[in-house]
């Protein structure tokens, strides 16, 4: 396949799970595009390659695509979630790996993006996010690892930093408070984020 092709092919396939998304959850597909912006930018502070910056791109416009098989009971309560629904609302980041099969780094990011917080999901133990075990299923990649974390903590950024239907926005220094206690990623990262914000 030609290079044309696949980025030709590659947008067709973002733009389709996006506009999905949008037709189940406005909040959710504003939110994935607000996230993918400054997540774009702070692969450019960081000096990415050309192709880590596009790799970048479609995982972060993808990072929350598994939402959309979220019931909106849940994905848009008002109130707290039961541990239930929680659990439920955990599933949209390997619901969002298994859909990007056509992308095989970007699905290692989509499935990483709550990895780097103080209570992480899918998977759980600091070693899976800053260590290689030997015992480990999923093949180690520094740079995978990295550009999941300039997804979290633009993840992160944006939930706190614009309403929900559950919470209202967060004023930026209890944003920069709650990035700096329940990030688990480069603190760098937060220091950067809140540059571009």
């Amino acid at each position: 396949m030609e290079p044309h092709d696949f980025f030709q092919e590659a947008y067709q396939t973002v733009s389709h799970a996006l506009s999905s998304l949008a037709a189940h959850s406005a909040e959710s597909y504003a939110h994935s595009i607000r996230v993918g912006l400054p997540a774009i930018e702070l692969g450019y502070r960081e000096g990415l390659l050309a192709a880590d910056i596009e790799l970048l791109a479609r995982a972060v416009l993808l990072h929350d695509v598994g939402k959309r098989h979220i019931p909106l009971s849940v994905l848009e309560k008002a109130g707290s979630l039961t541990p239930h629904e929680r659990r439920i609302m955990q599933w949209h980041s390997r619901l969002g790996f298994l859909e990007a099969t056509e992308f095989p780094d970007e699905r290692k990011i989509i499935v990483a993006h709550h990895e780097y917080k103080c209570n992480p999901y899918p998977r759980t133990g600091s070693d899976r996010r800053h260590e290689q075990r030997t015992t480990e299923r999923r093949h180690w990649d520094e740079r995978i690892w990295h550009l999941g974390e300039i997804v979290a903590v633009t993840d992160m950024y944006d939930a706190l930093a614009h309403p929900r239907i559950y919470k209202p926005a967060f004023p930026r220094d209890e944003i920069e408070r709650i990035l700096r206690e329940e990030f688990r990623g480069d603190q760098e990262l937060v220091t950067e984020i809140l540059k571009t914000q």
